[in-house]
């Protein structure tokens, strides 16, 4: 081949870059036609799919129609999970024993016309709350003067003198309440009581609580 000047190889470059151009842009304008119109497998609409985030108020819906109840109790498992330091169960509280309550009666009784009240405190002095039953156990109440038995709450047919009361007790704790005696005379195997009024004078009453003797108490009629 012969020589050529070297305005044809200038020519012929300025050809060639031009024309790999044009096929660059052709190609481009090319795949996003086709990018753009492409539909996606499954979905007639052409649409992309959404990416689908649940939500917990998503989840909560989702489980009212459910079969199976599944994600509810997942959820009610998840809410009621104890916190630290309350995974053990609580206590159980028991009935207070002997050695939990102090007991003590008012050191000036209530002195009417037809009754003598006085105030009982019973304090808890165990390490755990505890439930006393005031009614349950040995307690009376006796009245006395000098040597001679004038009345108690556990004979047949005296007045009942103790409350029948229950009460949660923390410990340290006291609670009070009263009992009295009818001013009247009780016999013990349900005999025959003196009908008499009990005379003017002095007269002592000593409490037992479930077993516990108070210090007794002295009082006047008059």
């Amino acid at each position: 081949m012969g020589e050529h000047p070297a305005e044809v190889y200038w020519q012929r470059r300025i050809v060639l870059a031009v024309a790999i151009v044009v096929v660059l842009l052709v190609g481009r304008l090319i795949w996003s036609a086709v990018a753009s119109g492409a539909e996606p497998s499954g979905d007639p609409t052409g649409s992309p799919e959404p990416t689908v985030t649940e939500t917990a108020d998503d989840a909560a819906a989702a489980g009212d129609d459910a079969t199976d109840g599944g994600a509810a109790v997942e959820e009610i498992a998840s809410s009621t999970e104890p916190t630290d330091g309350s995974t053990e169960p609580a206590a159980q509280i028991t009935a207070c024993g002997q050695g939990d309550i102090e007991v003590a009666l008012g050191d000036k009784a209530q002195v009417g016309a037809d009754q003598v009240s006085f105030d009982v405190t019973l304090t808890q002095t165990g390490d755990e709350a505890c439930v006393l039953d005031a009614g349950a156990g040995d307690s009376a109440l006796l009245i006395t003067s000098g040597d001679t038995r004038i009345w108690s709450s556990k004979d047949c047919g005296a007045t009942a003198a103790l409350a029948d009361k229950e009460w949660l007790l923390d410990s340290g704790k006291s609670k009070t309440f009263q009992v009295s005696w009818p001013r009247t005379w009780s016999s013990e195997g349900c005999g025959n009581p003196s009908s008499t009024a009990p005379q003017p004078g002095m007269y002592w009453a000593q409490l037992t609580f479930q077993g516990q003797t108070a210090e007794r108490v002295q009082f006047e009629l008059s």
